[in-house]
Parts: C-alpha cells; sequence; structure tokens
C-alpha cells in the first residue's frame, strides 16, 4: 500500500511551524477500513482511523529548519491507502516592522495632532512601514526612523505652533 509524502521548503532558519491536516472518508465499504500513522519530520503523530463522512483533524506544533516533511503511512490492518482533504501549515516569521519611529518624534507629533483639528485624523506609526509614511512627513531611513521634515501648507493652520523642541532630527519645517 502506497505511502503520502508531503515536503514543504523553508528557509534554513529554525522557525515555528503549526500543521493541521484534515482527512473525510469520501466512501467506504463494510469490509475496507483505512488507517494509517501520520508523522511529521519523522516524528509520530497520530494514528488516524476514517469513519465514513466524518471530518478528522490533526494537528501539530514543532520547531523545524529548512524542509518540513509529512508522512502519511498505511497501518498493517488497512484494507485502502492514506488519504487527505486538506492541509494547512503555518509558519511564525519575525516581525514585519522591528523599529518604530523615535519616542522624541511621536511625541512632538502628538502635540502637532492635538493642537490643530486638521491632523487629528492621522494615527498609526508616521515613518513605518516605509510605504505608508504620513503624506505631510519626511522619514529618515536610520533606525530608527526619524522625522527630518513637516511640511504643514495646504492645511489651513491657525494659531500658534506647539512646543517641538525634542525633535532634534527635523531639518524642514
Amino acid at each position: 500500500m502506497d505511502t503520502i509524502n508531503l515536503s514543504f521548503g523553508f528557509d534554513n532558519v529554525s522557525h515555528l511551524d503549526h500543521v493541521e491536516m484534515y482527512f473525510t472518508e469520501p466512501f467506504l465499504e463494510t469490509s475496507e477500513t483505512r488507517s494509517f500513522n501520520v508523522t511529521v519530520n519523522r516524528s509520530f503523530v497520530n494514528t488516524t482511523i476514517s469513519e465514513y463522512q466524518i471530518c478528522t483533524s490533526v494537528w501539530a506544533n514543532l520547531q523545524s529548519v529548512g524542509t518540513l516533511d509529512i508522512q502519511l503511512v498505511p497501518t498493517e490492518d488497512s484494507t485502502l491507502a492514506p488519504i487527505i482533504s486538506a492541509i494547512e501549515v503555518y509558519t511564525v516569521s519575525q516581525p514585519l516592522v522591528i523599529a518604530t519611529t523615535s519616542q522624541n518624534d511621536l511625541d512632538g507629533l502628538e502635540e502637532f495632532i492635538d493642537t490643530f483639528d486638521q491632523l487629528k485624523g492621522w494615527s498609526g506609526d508616521p515613518c513605518l512601514p516605509n510605504d505608508t509614511i504620513w503624506q505631510w512627513l519626511n522619514c529618515s531611513t536610520n533606525q530608527p526612523p526619524r522625522v527630518t521634515s513637516i511640511y504643514l501648507s495646504g492645511f489651513g493652520l491657525q494659531g500658534y505652533l506647539p512646543k517641538f523642541s525634542q525633535m532634534d532630527a527635523l531639518e524642514v519645517m
């Protein structure tokens, strides 16, 4: 009887994986049985015995490096080969953003937003990710990013400028 081998390639770095497998028996004669062992990266996870029209799930959390190998191996008493309906593989990745804009700049920008109603709709990190920088700012590419320019023309602002001396990387106002 055939074994099902599934292999998923990842970068050669250690990472945490969550694997969820689903099995549903589409047709089973009374004289037939479908049972198999599930192994992930050569470690036994579960023995699955299929029941007609019943969905069974098997999951595993494991540390992997490089390839994730899954085997569905028929047991000795099985009369049918393994079958799989679906599989989900989740990998924990590095954070998408590993820094935030300088706290001094965030504090200064908060003063602007608190002072002028026209700026109240802006929220989130003003400099990250790079493709979502607030349209009235320019930021450096340093780590952490710094606000280097503020462009307030066109907003119809009136009144006194708030204190923003803590924004020591600001070059253009």
